[in-house]
């Protein structure tokens, strides 16, 4: 036996990204360098990441750990570099076994190493496995894990029972290799493989850890390279380039099928809470020879017997995935041809929770609205009130947090909009007609909503083309407009400030603390643009927006946020 420590490392990445609003959310994070034909599983509050070909194309040793107690990440090392091997979990230890050594140029090297990380201790052991092992399947029932088939044909199945720490062998019914394994209550499957001359089987062998007796079935649709998962009685079976699924339950002992939303190849299986999974894979586009990625992720929730679909946050096959709780994993795999990926997908189930509605319109004649959440579980809004429906009389983005009694959350916003300005540009005369010559011009900012702004955060940016430079005078009270007709206009550009110049050809104002732009009224903001280098005959656009505003307290309508207008240099 030999020990293997781990060591901390700094999380990478973790960034939110897309998912289902309120009913599952994904994340990402990286792994420390691109990996392919790696495996995952989980043990505790861990998932871990294992082995398989880097960039290069060279196996690897390297084992990430991500602890969803405390969202760290931790690094060890396997006894021996190799990919295409397979983990599963037992108890408190989770196993890494067999596999291929070398590189990919070099893949027929078959391992019989198990490495094995004791989560109650931290510490790593080795094992060996009866034969060599590649191209097998793994996974594991009670205290329980089944490794079986394999190249060369084997119908050995290497069991070891983490509770006794003894291992024993049995045999399946057919020698095959690219079987896949799964278990449900006290049955472990291994179903379909090829046998010799690539004759695909439609096999099911099913040990019972009861009686420690064998069984088999028959695979209604027979697959090439099958893919295995379960949840609650039931067993999932697909495959390569086809979009059917058996069905298997093991309370009934009754087959039934279901079809999942795309044919693929090389997709992953996992389970996770009630869901089962069948995430990314390749397909081949009708009538092309060259592969295309799916970022498709098929779900069959056992609780509601009902099937969803969703997208990975980026298109992947040959995805290693694992569970914790109500979080899946999916990590490495091929996102492009000849490309290795380093991130990995975690998806993570919400119990359901709606806004009504999610999007609203104060009014002078609506001055309020209605918001309604509804879930089964504890409220509590931004506003700090825990009711079902609030009354929301100020724009702004309400949330509300929902806390099951399983103590899981959700969380889901609407936005109500009110305020709305609009810009535009007072400047009847809008020709340079040469180097040094100035313009006057004005910049109205109007609230055309009919509610004031929020204290102190509009901004507006005006910028001009190259050639050309602007400038304001925060001290003036009026201003000449080059060309106007009722001189002089009074600004307010005592009430902004300057938050930014780039090289006098934008200029970023924000209004001062305290103040507020009012319902239906304007402001007017002085500036002079300067013809510096720009050609004769030349046109192009002085430009004034509003900023985005993300809280929606100052701004909640960006369609009008942009005005524009040509001048020349004659």
């Amino acid at each position: 036996m030999s020990t293997v420590k781990t060591s901390c490392w700094v999380l990478l990445i973790l960034t939110y990204l897309v998912g289902l609003p309120s009913q599952a959310q994904w994340t990402t994070a990286k792994l420390s360098g691109p990996r392919n034909y790696l495996a995952a599983t989980s043990v505790g509050s861990k998932a871990l990441f294992g082995g398989g070909l880097v960039n290069n194309y060279t196996s690897t040793d390297k084992v990430e750990i991500f602890d969803v107690a405390t969202q760290a990440w931790s690094k060890a090392s396997l006894s021996q570099a190799r990919w295409n091997l397979l983990a599963t979990s037992a108890g408190s230890k989770a196993f890494f076994a067999g596999g291929m050594t070398g590189s990919l140029q070099n893949p027929l090297t078959p391992s019989d190493r198990v490495d094995i990380y004791d989560d109650a201790t931290g510490l790593w052991s080795t094992a060996s496995l009866s034969i060599a092992r590649a191209n097998f399947a793994a996974t594991s029932a009670g205290s329980k894990v089944f490794f079986g088939g394999g190249l060369g044909l084997s119908n050995v199945v290497d069991i070891y029972d983490t509770a006794t720490g003894l291992w024993t062998t049995t045999t399946l019914s057919q020698g095959r290799y690219n079987l896949a394994a799964t278990s449900a209550g006290s049955k472990v499957f291994f179903v379909g493989g090829k046998l010799a001359n690539d004759v695909m089987s439609n096999v099911v062998d099913i040990y019972d850890t009861t009686t420690e007796l064998w069984t088999t079935r028959t695979l209604p649709n027979l697959v090439g390279f099958p893919i295995a998962t379960s949840v609650g009685t039931k067993v999932f079976f697909s495959g390569d380039q086809t979009n059917i699924v058996d069905i298997y339950d093991v309370a009934t002992n009754v087959w039934s099928t279901a079809t999942l939303s795309k044919i693929r190849f090389s997709l992953s299986a996992t389970r996770a809470g009630t869901k089962a999974f069948f995430a990314g894979g390749g397909f081949l586009p009708p009538g092309e020879y060259a592969a295309s990625f799916s970022d498709v992720v098929d779900i069959y929730d056992y609780a509601t017997d009902q099937w969803t679909t969703d997208k990975l946050p980026r298109a992947c096959l040959r995805l290693a995935s694992t569970s914790i709780g109500k979080q899946a994993f999916f990590a490495g795999g091929e996102p492009a041809l000849y490309t290795t990926s380093d991130e990995v997908y975690i998806y993570t189930i919400r119990p359901p929770l709606n806004i009504t509605p999610s999007k609203a319109t104060l009014t002078s004649t609506s001055p309020s609205v209605s918001l309604s959440a509804v879930g089964e579980g504890t409220l509590k809004w931004s506003t700090g009130a825990t009711t079902p429906v609030i009354s929301a009389t100020t724009a702004g983005i309400y949330s509300v947090t929902l806390t099951n009694a399983e103590g899981d959350t959700a969380s889901a916003s609407a936005t109500v909009i009110g305020q709305d300005l609009s810009p535009t540009l007072l400047l009847p005369q809008a020709n340079f007609p040469a180097a040094g010559s100035e313009v006057n011009l004005v910049v109205a900012v109007a609230e055309v909503g009919g509610f004031p702004t929020s204290l102190g955060n509009v901004s507006i940016t005006i910028t001009v083309p190259t050639g050309f430079t602007v400038s304001y005078d925060p001290s003036l009270t009026a201003i000449n407009v080059t060309g106007g007709e009722n001189n002089p206009v009074m600004v307010n550009n005592s009430e902004w400030r300057i938050t930014s110049n780039t090289s006098n050809q934008q200029i970023r104002l924000t209004i001062n603390e305290g103040l507020f732009i009012a319902a239906n009224a304007t402001t007017n903001l002085g500036f002079t643009v300067t013809r510096t280098s720009a050609n004769s005959g030349s046109t192009s656009n002085i430009t004034v927006n509003v900023a985005n505003d993300k809280t929606k307290t100052f701004d909640g309508n960006s369609a009008n946020n942009i005005y524009a207008r040509i001048i020349s240099g004659l």
